[in-house]
């Protein structure tokens, strides 16, 4: 596989006349193998723009560029005889991009054949770099480290590491500046980068005041400030060296080398220059969505093109992007830069690769708006002229296919595994039959044989309660074999779905009648009875009803109160001014303040049998029979003839009875009948007013001055 290395020249001493050059990078692979030890060099370089071989309005990119930029030689430096040495003329290089009034870029391509597997040294030297601000002065010096011994895990040859980069940043002023510099070794070897040191810098040694490399990244981060001794504009040399290492111990020829052992260097060279900021540090172009990600790898196959658009943006809207900076592969074209919407710009990158050019390739870009401030680097690695190894699908049984150097990798489904995912995973390896399942291999799967309570892929657990069984809210819990529904009050049975009769255990006592309620019941107690059960007896006489002061007794099913003296009524609520009488309608005649009232006479609560009512009547019965037949001989022997003339036998006069306190008792008596109270009465009373009520009668009494006799 042939690959594509950038910028730097292998093996060359080159002397520039003019102090223009801009650094530059070289990369090498090996051509078939032993007894073959050709290797194809691969450089890319920079120069001060119209001071290299030529690139820009008169040689157009992609073109041959042959102007002479003054002697040189390329040499290899190390393992090699004077006849055996790198001949090659004055320093020719295809254009591939440039930068108008600021730097020109090109690709060189050599094919050399060493005497043995090696090992070398090729380098190229020349006249002084481009004027910088910082560090010593000194000739151009790049040099690359070439090992043709047969790896013990490849098969072939080593190829060296690809980098590749612009010849010139630009970075702005007291602000935070990332380089993630692109790196791609063919052999998938682990890769670093470190500051070139002695000759392998020439005259770029500590060419930055101040700055910070991460080695295993390889992102370089510089901050310019006066403190640190930038100036404004000023122009600094970065040299660095590329290294690879392979991830295990292995053997390279006849030499052990282990992951701390380099197996080749490459050289990565270039300048940055300071500009201000107008603005702030944030504010800068944009490499946006959706163009692929930095360090993305593309598959170029022979006779195909590379065709890939790219999006910037610039945050601030009375600036636009005004160019595409790039460094990539001689012959790459883009279209002109177009506005996408508001604030995104677009190009697309186009490029069909020569059979010079198969091998890897970097493309590297940035955005440029019209202050002159740059985005990050954003980079691709082009991996060109070689056979698509996924275009004849090797990836079985539904395997994905990668693209990996210049080779494949499947990613399998989880059923299969191998290199092209053929061989059938044994599914029963990782136990996946619990709770004591028997695991049966199949083909890309598995069954399990479960035992008695336990189903399913993974012989889980059987959830019983998943149908909801248990009905009228009731809790269910699965068991072994089956589940157990708690029930919710109300409710009983397997599933919870048989009402509970809750009057089934004649919960209402005292002749309470139940009625059946969901979970619950309802007693309607007997008038004597209260409470859930009906257990409670009713006591009528809290709160006492009997008034002003009366005593309240309790009875079957009601009460009866005993008032004071001066006080009538079921409740004692009459007071009584005056002796009172009865007539004939049932109404009590009142004497009160001189004035006679009617009041309808309350009738006796219904109340039931008492004993003193019995005993009343048993001891009463024979003295009122004796009382009758005494009263009854009197008025025949007595009282009849007094009464009545002898002559005429007309009745004599009677004298009228006053009414004694006896009347007034009697109607106190709230179990007195009305012919009793009649019967205590012994002159009517012709013309009365209207009765007024027990209330406006209690009033008319407190607001009065009278007061019983």
């Amino acid at each position: 596989m042939n690959l594509t290395a950038f910028l730097v020249f292998v093996g060359v001493n080159f002397r520039v006349i003019f102090a223009n050059f801009l650094g530059g990078t070289v990369s090498w692979e090996p051509i078939g193998l032993q007894p073959n030890t050709q290797v194809n060099l691969h450089g890319r370089y920079g120069f001060q723009y119209g001071k290299g071989p030529g690139c820009g309005d008169t040689v157009l990119v992609g073109s041959f560029a042959s102007g002479l930029v003054g002697g040189n030689s390329l040499a290899c430096t190390h393992g090699c005889t004077p006849s055996q040495n790198i001949t090659y003329g004055d320093l020719n290089y295809y254009c591939a991009s440039y930068s108008k009034y600021d730097w020109e870029q090109g690709d060189e391509f050599i094919s050399h054949t060493f005497p043995s597997s090696g090992k070398f040294i090729v380098s190229y030297t020349g006249n002084p770099w481009i004027h910088h601000d910082y560090g010593t002065t000194g000739n151009v010096y790049i040099q690359t480290t070439i090992d043709l011994g047969i790896r013990s895990d490849t098969k072939r040859p080593n190829s060296s590491p690809v980098t590749s980069s612009l010849p010139k940043y630009q970075i702005p002023f007291d602000c935070i500046t990332s380089i993630q510099l692109p790196v791609y070794d063919p052999d998938g070897d682990v890769t670093s980068c470190r500051w070139s040191a002695g000759v392998e810098c020439g005259g770029g040694c500590n060419g930055l005041p101040e700055s910070k490399l991460d080695s295993q990244r390889c992102i370089l981060t510089i901050q310019p400030k006066t403190v640190t001794g930038f100036i404004h504009n000023g122009t600094y040399i970065i040299t660095l060296t590329v290294e690879d290492s392979p991830h295990t111990t292995i053997t390279v020829g006849y030499s052990t080398v282990n992951p701390n052992t380099t197996l080749s260097q490459v050289p990565l060279q270039f300048v940055v220059k300071t500009v201000k900021v107008p603005t702030t540090c944030s504010d800068v172009p944009q490499i946006t969505n959706p163009t692929p990600t930095n360090g993305q790898v593309f598959i170029v196959p022979k006779g195909d093109t590379f065709k890939q658009k790219i999006y910037a943006k610039i945050n601030s809207p009375a600036v636009r992007i005004q160019t595409i900076v790039t460094s990539v592969p001689y012959d790459t074209a883009n279209t002109p830069l177009q506005n996408e919407s508001g604030q995104i710009y677009s190009t697309e990158f186009s490029w069909t690769p020569k059979p010079i050019q198969y091998s890897t390739n970097i493309l590297c870009f940035q955005a440029v708006d019209d202050r002159g401030l740059y985005s990050e680097q954003h980079c691709f690695t082009l991996l060109a002229g070689v056979e698509d190894p996924c275009a004849a699908n090797p990836c079985e049984h539904g395997g994905s296919c990668q693209v990996q150097l210049d080779s494949f990798v499947c990613t399998c489904t989880p059923e299969y595994e191998g290199r092209n995912c053929s061989i059938d995973v044994n599914d029963c390896l990782s136990s996946p039959c619990k709770n004591g399942g028997t695991c049966w291999d199949q083909v890309g799967d598995y069954k399990c044989f479960c035992p008695i309570g336990f189903m399913g892929n993974e012989c889980q657990a059987i959830d019983y309660c998943a149908s909801s069984p248990c009905q009228n809210f009731g809790t269910c819990t699965t068991t072994n074999t089956g589940y157990t529904c708690t029930c919710g009050p109300g409710y009983t049975g397997y599933n919870c779905n048989t009402d509970l009769d809750e009057c089934a255990s004649s919960p209402c006592e005292n002749g309470g009648t139940c009625t059946d309620m969901v979970g619950d019941f309802f007693c309607e107690c007997p008038i004597e009875y209260k409470g859930k059960n009906c257990s409670t007896p009713h006591d009528f006489c809290k709160p006492n009803p009997c008034a002003n002061n009366g005593v309240c007794k309790n009875y079957k099913d009601s009460y009866r109160c005993s008032c004071p003296s001066g006080y009538i009524g079921l409740d004692c609520e009459i007071y009584q001014p005056e002796s009172c009488g009865v007539d004939d309608d049932n109404h009590c005649m009142c004497l009160l303040n001189g004035r006679r009232v009617k009041l309808p006479f309350p009738q006796p609560k219904a109340e039931g049998f008492s004993t003193d009512d019995l005993i009343a009547g048993v001891v009463g019965l024979p003295i009122g029979i004796a009382t009758g037949l005494l009263l009854c001989v009197l008025w025949h022997k007595l009282i009849r003839p007094r009464c009545f003339n002898k002559n005429d036998g007309v009745r004599g006069p009677r004298s009228r009875p006053s009414s004694t306190s006896s009347d007034r008792s009697l109607l106190s008596r709230s179990t007195a009948s009305p012919s009793d109270i009649r019967a205590s009465v012994h002159s009517p009373i012709s013309t009365i007013s209207d009765p007024p009520s027990y209330t406006n009668l209690y009033r008319q009494n407190r607001s009065s001055d009278w007061s019983p006799r």
